[in-house]
């Protein structure tokens, strides 16, 4: 198996945010870590996008964290939660990405928020979600796309 990783440059790269119950807002971007096309002995080629979720939260008004642990997102577990969060979309972006001859559109969208019991060193909470991300790969020359879905939980 050979492997070929491709240079890639990000065109638009920004958060998408959702406003949840009790004043949080949570900003939440995927982002193309790595490309790379695998071709077999048989010379069949795939093509692989490798993505990370990046998130943080804000409060726009007092949230009580005193009663939670200092935590990191990477050590959360399911049994860190506490409750689901109501949540509305407020800006939803689709994220681009451009290699020599392909352009990767990345659309993701939260599909649940979990309020864990846990904070970040900043006194904020800790939230969990869930993310479906849609993976688009449009070819430059002849604008034929090709499409694919990762779903992932963060925190």
């Amino acid at each position: 198996m050979r492997v070929e990783y491709i240079d890639y440059t990000p065109i638009r790269q920004d958060f998408s945010d959702y406003q949840t119950e009790g004043g949080l807002v949570l900003r939440m971007m995927t982002i193309v870590t790595d490309v790379r096309q695998e071709t077999d002995e048989k010379n069949n080629k795939n093509a692989f996008i490798g993505t990370k979720d990046i998130a943080k939260v804000l409060a726009t008004q007092p949230f009580d964290t005193s009663q939670m642990e200092l935590g990191h997102p990477e050590h959360l577990t399911e049994k860190d939660e506490i409750r689901n969060l109501e949540f509305t979309p407020a800006k939803e972006v689709i994220n681009i990405y451009e290699t020599a001859k392909n352009l990767i559109l990345l659309t993701s969208r939260i599909e649940r928020v979990g309020l864990t019991n846990k904070k970040d060193k900043d006194g904020l909470p800790i939230l969990r979600f869930g993310v479906l991300t849609g993976v688009n790969i449009v070819d430059k020359a002849s604008l034929n796309i090709s499409q694919a879905t990762h779903s992932s939980i963060t925190g």
